[in-house]
């Protein structure tokens, strides 16, 4: 009987072990073995095109794990896009414990559809105002100036 009861012990303490690994993989605040993850929705969706572009949101390590399951519910409702990433624990550690989530729209020149998703994320409570930036942009490495916007809103 102590055996068994030693067992049933033995595989509760591994069970949360590795429970409490397969959740720091999964958490952008913990995950230290990647960069980003990504989320893609099924809902229909145009095709992101070289032209498309993305909202960004920045937050701390104390908020991003709420904020990315957030906008990946929105996401999968339809209310957005297709397709967001965000950084993890391993991207922040270079940029300040900083986080940025981007919810991507397939054309920066659809001017209708960015706006939409910018509602939509009004609509789940960021109203406070986000930068929009091109691919192009990205692709081109500006960062940390006025010109790598096209939007804030």
């Amino acid at each position: 009987m102590k055996n068994k009861l030693k067992i049933i012990r033995l595989k509760y303490h591994i069970t949360n072990f590795f429970n409490s690994l397969k959740e720091k993989d999964t958490l952008p605040s913990k995950n230290t073995l990647e960069n980003w993850f990504v989320h893609f929705s099924d809902k229909k969706y145009p095709k992101h095109k070289n032209g498309g572009g993305k909202w960004l949101i920045f937050c701390n390590e104390h908020n991003v794990d709420k904020t990315w399951n957030l906008i990946k519910i929105s996401q999968d409702s339809g209310l957005l896009g297709n397709i967001s990433k965000v950084s993890t624990k391993k991207n922040s550690s270079k940029n300040n414990n900083s986080f940025v989530i981007c919810i991507y729209t397939y054309d920066s020149n659809d001017k209708t559809d960015v706006l939409r998703v910018r509602e939509g994320l009004t609509k789940i409570g960021f109203t406070n105002p986000l930068k929009y930036k091109r691919d192009i942009e990205t692709k081109k490495g500006i960062y940390g100036s006025k010109n790598e916007f096209l939007l804030t809103i």
